[in-house]
């Protein structure tokens, strides 16, 4: 999970989506697409996820200016009863 810097303190919505949709495209324009797997953007948060596959791509990740942290997902099984 890659958590964004963007302001969507915005009052009007749309505002808000396109800010987030900026920041996204900002920071995924700075990877290639065989160092990292784009799984799921996000229209109202500023976040994504996916797949680091390089040591290149999380270093790129963790210098961008818009890049607020980049988190492991740990996985787990949500609901599952053992």
């Amino acid at each position: 999970m890659v958590a964004l810097v963007s302001d969507t303190s915005a009052h009007d919505p749309t505002t808000a989506r396109a800010a987030v949709a900026s920041a996204q495209d900002a920071v995924l324009a700075t990877l290639d697409s065989t160092d990292f797997r784009l799984r799921q953007r996000y229209e109202a948060v500023p976040a994504f996820a996916g797949t680091v596959r390089s040591p290149r791509a999380l270093d790129r990740l963790l210098a961008h200016p818009l890049v607020r942290r980049v988190d492991l997902d740990p996985g787990g099984g949500g609901s599952a009863v053992p």
